[in-house]
């Protein structure tokens, strides 16, 4: 995902970067740093672990399989996802984890495998 959305990474990170240091002129790079803490650590509640990283590991695999260009897109329509994730307390917390998509079946058709 770092490999194909890199530069979109760098993008971002250098617009908001810009966006700091413009409207603050003086601190700028501590405030910057200041919001990404802040922006991390609400995304490291315990209570919420299990579901937050479900649906963070699906917004990576959209990640993944997005074409290069549309990481802005996608991101911005799995926010929901991830930011409600993080609203959802478990009754036992730690113990309601999501399940897994269905593997699919590898099997080889064995009928087509038969000479006739």
């Amino acid at each position: 995902m770092l490999k194909k959305h890199g530069s979109e990474l760098t993008s971002a990170q250098a617009t908001v970067m810009g966006h700091f240091t413009r409207t603050l002129k003086r601190g700028g790079a501590a405030a910057f740093d200041r919001y990404n803490t802040r922006s991390y650590n609400s995304f490291s509640t315990l209570d919420a672990q299990y579901n937050f990283c479900w649906a963070a590991g699906q917004a990576g695999l959209a990640m993944r399989v997005g074409n290069v260009g549309t990481m802005g897109q996608i991101a911005q329509a799995m926010m929901p996802d991830l930011r409600a994730a993080l609203g959802h307390v478990p009754p036992a917390a730690g113990l309601n984890v999501p399940p897994l998509p269905p593997l699919p079946d590898v099997r080889p058709d064995l009928a087509n495998l038969t000479e006739n």
